[in-house]
C-alpha cells in the first residue's frame, strides 16, 4: 500500500485517538467520582463511546489489508489498541515510533484489572473447568426442600438467583439458607442474587369468566384423537378427584356406573359428545372423553340403555377472566381499580372492552399514538385519546390477541419519571441486605435509580453488596453508558440483558443486535454480564431441546454469567450448558475465535 494511504490511515486513528482522549477530559468530574481499581474500565467505556460515534467500517477494510488490527476486538483496551495500530502503521511507513512499548504497558494494565477479575467479585471464583458461571432461578420447592439446594450444588450451579416478585420474606430467608447450607457442605462457592420487584406494570383484575369447563381433546397422528381422561366425583370429593385427573366435574351422584359404560350429552355448543366409563372407585368415576367437550352447571350424563338415572353436572368454577380483542377494537386503558371488562355491544351507549392498570402514573404520561403493549408483545396497541377527568386511556388495537389480568404492560415510547424503587421493594431490601450478596435493580432507566439503590444501600450499611442493573426498557438500553458510569461509583457491578422484557420495548427483530451492543459496552466498561431470560428454556421445562436454543447457549458464552430459569429438569439444563459453554470456550472468547487444533482437519471428530 502506497505511503499517502498508510499516512490518511495513521491520520484518521491518531484523530480518533485524540477524540477518545478528549471525551474522557469531558467525562473527568465522572470518572473521579469512581473508585481508582474501577476508574480504567471507566475510562475505557469512555474511550469507546467516542470511537463509536463514527462509522469506521472503510478504515477497517484498509487497516485488514495491511496485515494490521481492524479496530474489531478494541474493547478490552481502547487506547492501547490505537496506539499499537498507530506504531503499526509507523513501522509500514519506516519512521520511528514509540507507541508499541506504551501499548505493551498499556495491555499489561488490562490483565491487572480486567474483566475476568470483576466477574470474580460479582458472581464468585469461575469454575475450574470454565470461565462463564451459571445462575438458576429457585423455584418455590427451594424454600422447603433442603434437598432440592443441595442438587443445585451438586449440578455445578454458581449463583442462585431468588425472585423477590415471587413468593414472601419467610420463604427468601429459607431459600438463601438452604442454599448456602448445602455450599458449606459440599465445600462450593455460591453467591446468592435477589432481584427486586421494580415497577413493573401488570393489568390489574378482570371481571370473572363463566362457569363453564372446556375439556380441549388434541389431535393425534392423522385423524387420530387421544382421549382425555376426567373424573367425575360426587359433592365433598374434589380434592381426590382433582388428584385423580386433569380435570374434574362435578355431578349430584355418581349411581351404579360400571367400567365400559357410555354416557351421552349434549354440551352447551350443541355438540353430541359421549363419555366412555374406564374405572370406578368409591368417591370417584373415572371418564374417557374422545373428543373436545363444553360443560356447564345442569347438563345432564344419561347412561347408555337406561343403565341408572342420569347424572347432573354440578356447580363449576369460574373460568380464567379473557379479554378477546381483534385489531381496529378499542380498549379503555384505567386505574388499579378498574375491575376489567368485555365489551357492551348491547348497552345503550355501547361501552368499549376496559382493563386496569397497576401503576396508574402511566395513564397520565401516555401521549396520543405511543404504542402500548400486553403480555410481552402479545397485544398491540397505539393511544387514541385521553377521556378527560376519569383520567382514562383509551387504544386503538393493531394487533389482537387475549388479555388476561397480571399480564406485563409496556410503554417503550413513553417517559415515566416514577422511582425505580417501590415501597415494596424497599421493605424486600431490609431482607436482601441480611440475606443475599447481590441485589438486582429491575428496569434500571437513568441514573438517578442507580443513586437511588446507592442511598438505600448505604442506609443499611451494606456499601460493599453487589449491584445488578438489569436492562429491560429501551430507555435503560439507550442510557446505559450513563447507567454504568452511575453504577460503577460503588462496585461491584454488573449488568443483565432481560431480554424477555427488552425484547418486546425495542422490538424482536432488534433483540440480537441489542444485546450485541450491551455486551460491547460492558467489555469497555469491564463490567460482567448475565445473558438471561428463555435460556434452554424448552430443555427446562420438557426435558427435550430445540435446536435454536442450543444455538442460543452457544452464544451465551459471550456473556460472564447465563441464567437458566425454574423448571422439572433445571438441572439437567445445568450440565447440559455446562458442556456446551466448556466446548465453545476453546472456540471462541468474547468476539475473538480461539483458532484451536480441528480434528476433523485430520478426518477425525470428536464427539
Amino acid at each position: 500500500m502506497s505511503d499517502p494511504a498508510i499516512a490518511a490511515c495513521r491520520d484518521q486513528v491518531a484523530t480518533l485517538l485524540s477524540e477518545a482522549r478528549a471525551l474522557a477530559e469531558h467525562y473527568a468530574p465522572q470518572l473521579h467520582a469512581i473508585a481508582a481499581p474501577y476508574r480504567p474500565g471507566a475510562a475505557n467505556l469512555v474511550h469507546y463511546l467516542a470511537i463509536r460515534r463514527h462509522d469506521i467500517r472503510h478504515l477497517q477494510m484498509r487497516l485488514a489489508a495491511m496485515g494490521l488490527s481492524s479496530l474489531g476486538r478494541m474493547e478490552a483496551d481502547v487506547e492501547g489498541t490505537l496506539i499499537a495500530v498507530l506504531g503499526a502503521l509507523d513501522s509500514l511507513a519506516g519512521a520511528p515510533s514509540k507507541t508499541q512499548l506504551r501499548a505493551a504497558e498499556s495491555t499489561q494494565s488490562v490483565d491487572n484489572l480486567g474483566l475476568s477479575a470483576q466477574a470474580a467479585l460479582v458472581f464468585g471464583p469461575p469454575a475450574a473447568h470454565r470461565r462463564t458461571s451459571i445462575m438458576v432461578t429457585l423455584p418455590s420447592q427451594a424454600a422447603t426442600d433442603p434437598a432440592w439446594a443441595k442438587d443445585f450444588v451438586a449440578s455445578g450451579a454458581q449463583v442462585a438467583r431468588i425472585n423477590c416478585a415471587h413468593d414472601g420474606p419467610k420463604q427468601w430467608i429459607a431459600m438463601a439458607a438452604h442454599i448456602r447450607a448445602a455450599a458449606a457442605e459440599a465445600g462450593a462457592h455460591c453467591k446468592i442474587l435477589m432481584d427486586l420487584c421494580g415497577p413493573k406494570i401488570r393489568t390489574a383484575a378482570l371481571s370473572p369468566g363463566p362457569r363453564t369447563l372446556r375439556i380441549k381433546v388434541k389431535r393425534g397422528s392423522g385423524p387420530m384423537r387421544r382421549p382425555v381422561i376426567a373424573a367425575l366425583f360426587a359433592p365433598g370429593s374434589r380434592a381426590n378427584a382433582e388428584r385423580r385427573a386433569p380435570h374434574a366435574i362435578p355431578v349430584d351422584q355418581l349411581g351404579r356406573l360400571a367400567a365400559g359404560q357410555i354416557l351421552q350429552l349434549t354440551d352447551l355448543r350443541g355438540k353430541e359428545r359421549t363419555l366412555v366409563v374406564r374405572e370406578v372407585r368409591k368417591s370417584v368415576v373415572l371418564v374417557e372423553i374422545p373428543r373436545t367437550v363444553v360443560l356447564i352447571a345442569g347438563l345432564t350424563l344419561i347412561p347408555s340403555e337406561g343403565a341408572g338415572p342420569p347424572l347432573v353436572v354440578g356447580e363449576l368454577p369460574q373460568t380464567r377472566a379473557t379479554l378477546l380483542l381483534a385489531a381496529g377494537d378499542v380498549l379503555r386503558l384505567a386505574g388499579p381499580d378498574c375491575l376489567g371488562q368485555p365489551a357492551q355491544v348491547d348497552a345503550q351507549p355501547p361501552t368499549p372492552a376496559s382493563v386496569g392498570c397497576t401503576l396508574p402514573e402511566v395513564l397520565p404520561a401516555l401521549q396520543l399514538g405511543q404504542r402500548v403493549l400486553f403480555d410481552d408483545g402479545k397485544v398491540h396497541a397505539r393511544v387514541e385519546r385521553a377521556m378527560g377527568d376519569s383520567g382514562d386511556v383509551l387504544l386503538r388495537i393493531t394487533r389482537g390477541g387475549k388479555i388476561r389480568q397480571n399480564k406485563g404492560i409496556n410503554t417503550p415510547e413513553t417517559q415515566l419519571d416514577i422511582p425505580a424503587l417501590a415501597p415494596a421493594d424497599l421493605r424486600a431490601l431490609d431482607v436482601v441486605v441480611e440475606h443475599a450478596d447481590i441485589v438486582g435493580l429491575s428496569f434500571a432507566r437513568d441514573p438517578a435509580d442507580v443513586a437511588q439503590l446507592h442511598r438505600e444501600l448505604a442506609a443499611r450499611t451494606r456499601r460493599e453488596m453487589g449491584t445488578i442493573l438489569k436492562i429491560e426498557t429501551a430507555r435503560g438500553f439507550a442510557q446505559l453508558p450513563d447507567l454504568l458510569l452511575a453504577g460503577l461509583q460503588r462496585p461491584p457491578l454488573g449488568v443483565m440483558v432481560a431480554r424477555g422484557d427488552l425484547a418486546v420495548e425495542v422490538g424482536f427483530d432488534r433483540m440480537a443486535e441489542v444485546q450485541e451492543e450491551i455486551l460491547w459496552l460492558c467489555e469497555a466498561a469491564r463490567v460482567p454480564v448475565i445473558w438471561a431470560t428463555e435460556v434452554l428454556q424448552q430443555l427446562t421445562k420438557t426435558g427435550i431441546p430445540t435446536r435454536a436454543e442450543v444455538t442460543d447457549a452457544a452464544m451465551s458464552g459471550q456473556a460472564e454469567c447465563v441464567m437458566l430459569n425454574k423448571g422439572p429438569f433445571v438441572f439437567d439444563s445445568v450440565r447440559f450448558l455446562d458442556n456446551v459453554l466448556r466446548r465453545m470456550e476453546d472456540h471462541h472468547h468474547k468476539k475473538t475465535p480461539m483458532l484451536r487444533r480441528l480434528k476433523v482437519s485430520e478426518g477425525q471428530w470428536r464427539g
